[in-house]
């Protein structure tokens, strides 16, 4: 017999169907509603994915559990039943959201448009693509001033630093519900990133250091007290020096394109320096103990000297070794100044940094 409500062909006989439990007979003619379903007990409720290694108060929720399990909060373990708290709004548990590198960049990059919701698809790449990015914007702001030699220096430079922001952030993004095979290869491969890193590191700082802090070693005594022989000094390198020198710098000259002196910085472009009454005069004030040169000798006559538009005015007490080295007589250049162009000043003598009982900073 076939039933009216479902289409269920039961057997001959029965009264009541085996599927939709409805009657049977002739004087059903009205529809039988079907019985309610079964009600199957409420299933353990799973957070979902956690962005750290372990469940922490920080971790977020974006499913609020069924309120059927609110009476099973204390019987689950510490972790869950701190997440099922914090779903569920309880006032007992006070947790302190942190902010994710992803959503400092949110934050930062909201009123750009188009920002957000790519930042959102792509995280990991967002992140190492901002930080490639601004560590390119300091390297062109670091370029400005350098001559062309120094580019090709920046650029690794500025890759190598790309390379590490990248390999910081991707360690800092972990999956923690990843199988152990996995967490095991991405440990290999994020230390052989840091090893690849340090080491690229190291070498760039190593460049950066030999090509705008050069070390030199002193041969000579004649600029005692303040640099002696043995002395091991620190320069820094200038790519402009007329916009670099200031009035009383160690600076180191070379002379005739070929020897290297260390004197103090008299005159700047524009000044006029006299000598009178055993000592040197700028602009009409007399140069202070700290501005003296570093060897400074009187001179046999007095003199007045203008120096001209791109030139520095040095005292050549330094001038003695190079004259030496050539077969003349050192006191011919002892006492006497020198015009030298801002092309041979190499740069400033920053530090003395042996022996270590005279390591010091030079103004």
């Amino acid at each position: 017999m076939k039933c009216a409500q479902c289409g269920y062909y039961n057997l001959p006989g029965a009264a009541v169907c085996g599927r939709c439990k409805s009657s049977l007979t002739a004087d059903s003619g009205a529809p039988v509603a079907p019985p309610p379903k079964p009600v199957t007990p409420a299933a353990d409720y799973y957070p979902p994915r956690a962005r750290d290694r372990s469940l922490t108060d920080n971790v977020r929720l974006h499913v609020r559990p069924p309120e059927a399990l609110a009476t099973r909060v204390r019987s689950l373990p510490r972790p869950s039943m701190h997440l099922l708290r914090a779903a569920g709004g309880s006032s007992r548990l006070s947790i302190q959201p942190t902010l994710s590198q992803s959503d400092m960049l949110l934050i930062c990059f909201a009123p750009l448009p188009g920002c957000v919701q790519w930042i959102q698809k792509r995280r990991r790449a967002a992140i190492a693509f901002f930080g490639a990015f601004f560590t390119l914007c300091l390297g062109a702001i670091a370029t400005i001033h350098s001559d062309a030699s120094t580019v090709f220096i920046w650029l690794i430079a500025l890759v190598v630093l790309a390379s590490i922001v990248d390999a910081c952030w991707r360690a800092a993004i972990v999956n923690s519900t990843a199988s152990p095979e996995f967490q095991r290869l991405r440990a290999g491969m994020l230390a052989f990133q840091s090893f690849c890193a340090l080491g690229l590191s190291i070498t760039s700082v190593f460049i950066f250091l030999a090509q705008y802090f050069p070390i030199y070693e002193m041969r000579t005594d004649l600029a005692a007290p303040t640099l002696l022989n043995g002395d091991g000094i620190i320069v820094q390198s200038w790519s402009d020096p007329l916009h670099n020198a200031r009035r009383g710098d160690v600076i180191m000259v070379i002379m005739d394109n070929y020897y290297p002196v260390t004197e103090r910085l008299i005159g700047l472009p524009g000044d006029r320096v006299e000598y009178a009454n055993g000592g040197l005069w700028v602009n009409g004030r007399p140069l202070r103990t700290p501005e003296l040169p570093i060897a400074f000798q009187p001179a046999s006559n007095p003199f007045a000297v203008a120096v001209p538009k791109g030139e520095f005015f040095i005292w050549r007490a330094m001038a003695r070794p190079y004259t030496e080295e050539r077969g003349g007589d050192p006191m011919q250049t002892t006492q006497s100044y020198l015009l030298v162009s801002p092309e041979d000043v190499r740069g400033k003598v920053i530090a003395v940094y042996t022996p270590p009982a005279r390591r010091r900073w030079l103004r």
